[in-house]
């Protein structure tokens, strides 16, 4: 109810906030969240390439507000990933394609549209 009538934490009343965080508090308490793992991000990868394939596959963070993962916190741990993926078998090639190689080559094409109008 609360954040149907006000969206979002930010917009709460400060009596309302006192009481959500308290009552979040409260249930981290027993339920403390936990964070994925490498293996778990590179489980999804790998479900990924087995539904859609390589070449639809990116990896994008958002370190600067939370989305870390337990045994890759900050941008200094993303080595983990490529660790991951090189003992699950993936190639040079196919991590380079996860890391920027899809994301530059879809925003080329991307770009040739905006330039020329057609892929």
């Amino acid at each position: 109810v609360v954040f149907e009538k006000h969206g979002n934490y930010y917009e709460l009343p400060p009596d309302l906030k006192e009481a959500f965080i308290a009552d979040w508090m409260a249930i981290d308490s027993i339920y403390p969240p936990r964070l994925a793992t490498v293996s778990d991000f590179v489980d999804h990868i790998d479900h990924i390439v087995e539904v859609i394939g390589i070449d639809h596959v990116g990896i994008g963070t958002d370190f600067d507000g939370g989305g870390q993962l337990d045994d890759c916190y900050d941008v200094s741990e993303l080595g983990n990933i490529t660790k991951e993926l090189l003992n699950r078998g993936y190639s040079e090639e196919d991590i380079q394609k996860i890391w920027s190689g899809n994301f530059l080559r879809v925003f080329r094409a991307v770009e040739a549209v905006a330039v020329d109008g057609e892929l």
